[in-house]
């Protein structure tokens, strides 16, 4: 759906129309791990955490159940490359989310 939809032609994710997109600098990985905004940037958490999170949810985007592993062509190279599912709404791992959704739906 709309996560999708977000997705340029670049390959990256913008947030809305007519904003660049931002996923699409994952590439720029420094050899000590972690993401950059752009080349000549210094690596950061903020890009590291959604580029990971938007690459996640592209892996993810195949499959209508979570619990199902997308099949292998939603995966860059080998297969371990696969990420955990992450919530597109809340950029939280989906376990960690339903373990909160349980704990809180109590109250």
């Amino acid at each position: 759906g709309w996560v999708a939809s977000r997705q340029g032609v670049e390959c990256g994710f913008q947030g809305r129309v007519n904003k660049l997109v931002d996923g699409c600098y994952s590439f720029w990985q420094v050899l000590e791990g972690g993401f950059k905004d752009k080349p000549g940037k210094q690596r950061d958490f903020y890009h590291s955490c959604y580029c990971l999170s938007g690459l996640s949810v592209s892996q993810y985007s195949c499959s209508k159940d979570a619990s199902v592993p997308p099949p292998a062509r939603a995966v860059l190279g080998p297969y371990a490359n696969l990420l955990e599912p992450v919530h597109p709404l809340y950029n939280v791992v989906l376990n960690k989310y339903y373990k909160s959704h349980e704990f809180f739906s109590r109250f």
